[in-house]
């Protein structure tokens, strides 16, 4: 299944090297994307699971986190280098999008095989009581139930508060990272059209350059050099314990934004003043993804039983969907603002926004998720991980 899905990301990878170009050819990409963003989340679902089987308890997060090293310094290093290309040869060769696409895909196709010869332990086992309509596991089965995301969430409220807390750090993490990317391209934007720095040797960084470093460059770098350090961690401790620890790097990302844009809207900076105090929001912003990644993907396991992996992590999932579609207009209508406008007969008039006091909102979201984790942490001290049938 996981297979299948990858190469289905794949074939939708390959299509965007085949659209046209122009408004037809925009759309087309928007259709691909969500497609693959689809097949992503099923992917995401089912990999978990694997990992659970595969993985055992005592280093599945060092694992797990090794795995994903591999995908964060890619995500570091290869939007910055594609950039660099295109900005250096797309013009004159408008067909170099689409060798980048196609040779995306190839190399994605041994991943594809790689999964296919993958082995699964106690596979059989791990489809009985994916299929028993029973809470428990196959040792130790319990009483006839239909097992679903609303019951899991009605009775298991241990993992019903996880999702609440996470749900106010999600929002808070979500809207400041795109309201701080939002006020990264404007100070980019207002740089004059041939700004740039000279670096050693033939290289030179541009105002675009500055904008990508700052947006995700060096947080998907602090995102790879973080893993590590948050992946021996959760081994060692329950997902709320590293959550009430981890929230804290929430609370410093917020805070950080606020201060530094404060700065430079009362006081004024020059860009570099302001690129090296930006740094320490994005430093921590990348340090809060790195154990992020790792607890998104495997703290549902320290809640469900071996057989209800894939429900509670469905449950996350959807719940992170949901605060996605919400959190980044969230944060760039409370920065910006909107223009004035008439919708479905109403006249809407125009707000210019809050400004960088869109930080302070954040910072409180992240202080009550950040709370909220801590006092799950009393409650479930002592239960762990170990607890759970692994």
């Amino acid at each position: 299944m996981l297979a299948t899905m990858h190469a289905g990301i794949l074939a939708l990878i390959l299509a965007i090297a085949l659209i046209p170009t122009g408004p037809q050819g925009a759309a087309l990409l928007i259709a691909l994307f969500v497609l693959a963003r689809c097949l992503y989340a099923g992917a995401m679902n089912t990999r978990t699971i694997i990992w659970r089987a595969n993985y055992p308890l005592q280093n599945r997060s060092r694992i797990t986190g090794r795995l994903m090293l591999v995908n964060t310094l890619l995500l570091a290093t290869v939007p910055a280098a594609i950039a660099g290309l295109f900005d250096h040869y797309l013009q004159d060769n408008p067909w170099l999008f689409r060798a980048v696409y196609v040779g995306a895909a190839v190399v994605g196709v041994g991943g594809v095989f790689t999964y296919l010869g993958m082995r699964i332990r106690r596979e059989k086992l791990l489809n009985r009581e994916e299929l028993a309509p029973t809470i428990g596991s196959a040792d130790n089965p319990g009483p006839p139930v239909r097992i679903s995301a609303i019951r899991i969430l009605m009775t298991d409220k241990d993992f019903r508060g996880y999702m609440i807390w996470q749900f106010f750090g999600g929002i808070a993490t979500m809207a400041g990272n795109t309201a701080m990317i939002a006020f990264i391209a404007q100070q980019v934007d207002a740089l004059p059209a041939d700004w740039r720095i000279d670096l050693p040797g033939p290289l030179d960084l541009r105002a675009y350059l500055v904008g990508i470093v700052l947006a995700s460059a060096i947080v998907q770098l602090f995102v790879a050099l973080s893993i590590p350090f948050w992946a021996h961690y959760l081994d060692t401790v329950h997902v709320a314990r590293f959550r009430s620890r981890h929230g804290l790097l929430w609370l410093v990302t917020q805070a950080s934004s606020f201060i530094v844009t404060a700065i430079a809207a009362i006081f004024g900076l020059s860009v570099g003043y302001l690129i090296l105090l930006l740094l320490i929001p994005r430093i921590s912003q990348g340090l809060v993804f790195g154990g992020g990644k790792l607890a998104w993907q495997l703290g549902h396991l320290d809640f469900a039983d071996r057989g209800q992996s894939a429900t509670y992590m469905s449950i996350h999932q959807v719940l992170t969907g949901v605060r996605g579609f919400i959190a980044p207009f969230l944060g760039v209508l409370l920065y910006t603002g909107w223009a004035e406008r008439d919708i479905l007969g109403l006249h809407i008039r125009a707000w210019h926004g809050i400004g960088y006091w869109v930080f302070a909102v954040t910072l409180i979201l992240a202080f009550i998720g950040w709370y909220g984790f801590v006092r799950l942490d009393r409650k479930v001290r002592g239960d762990g991980a170990a607890s759970i049938h692994d």
